[in-house]
């Protein structure tokens, strides 16, 4: 299989709605209470909850490196999650796409693959559809 920088490209949308799907978890969990009760580092990021792991207190510039949730489907807990704080102390978002499992990231290329065949047959069915349909008016109108 390809590696993870080039599966990202190939994934397009399609990464974004699995990554999507899967962030929406967890909004009651005991790391949110823990997380929000942390204390604020001066100078860098505070910590932060983002609904799926606690980011604790980080340096700016500093890059944080958590594993990945095990109790997430398709998630290999074998693999980490990197977080950066920026120079200014503002989080960069989180690529979770580097916790799903192998398996799982084809199972995404091979769909997506399989829906671009599919929008391509829609397309030709349908535009062949429109000729023939203008087709048929311009001769039942010019039978009348």
């Amino acid at each position: 299989m390809a590696d993870l920088k080039d599966s990202n490209l190939e994934l397009g949308n399609d990464s974004e709605i699995a990554q999507a799907d899967f962030l929406l978890t967890l909004s009651s969990s005991p790391s949110f209470q823990w997380c929000n009760a942390t204390e604020v580092l001066s100078g860098g990021c505070p910590a932060h909850f983002d609904g799926t792991l606690c980011w604790s207190p980080t340096p700016s510039g500093e890059t944080l490196n958590l594993s990945c949730p095990g109790d997430l489907p398709h998630y290999s807990t074998h693999k980490f999650v990197f977080r950066t704080c920026s120079p200014e102390g503002t989080w960069q978002p989180a690529a979770y796409l580097g916790c799903f499992s192998d398996n799982y990231l084809e199972y995404i290329q091979i769909m997506s693959r399989s829906l671009r065949k599919i929008k391509r047959v829609s397309f030709i069915g349908y535009s062949t559809s429109l000729v023939l349909l203008i087709a048929a008016f311009i001769l039942l109108v010019s039978l009348k």
